[in-house]
């Protein structure tokens, strides 16, 4: 579930370049899973990292067309697209589990 960053800790939060995003905060993305597990789909080109809680996580990203599934490091920063040394990445999919 979508989520105020400023809320505190545990939760799943995402850095993009979005000149789009004109929020108080912008390109910072953050998600609450609720419960044991949690998906969802959804698009957030030029994502560069991504913040793990205490879940198990996968995100689905696209590169040059291509997907691939990237593990994210629990309560920890991973790089993404060119946080990674790649192309830009969009996220296209988060799944969490205990």
């Amino acid at each position: 579930m979508l989520a105020d960053c400023a809320s505190g800790t545990g939760l799943l939060q995402v850095h993009a370049y979005n000149s789009a995003d004109h929020s108080s905060d912008p390109s910072h993305y953050c998600f609450k899973v609720t419960g044991s597990s949690g998906y969802l789909r959804i698009e957030v080109p030029y994502a560069y990292q991504i913040r793990g809680d205490d879940h198990t996580v996968e995100a689905t990203v696209t590169i040059n067309g291509e997907d691939s599934t990237v593990a994210v490091a629990k309560n920890s920063w991973t790089g993404i697209g060119e946080g990674a040394g790649t192309d830009p990445a969009t996220l296209v999919e988060l799944r969490a589990s205990s």
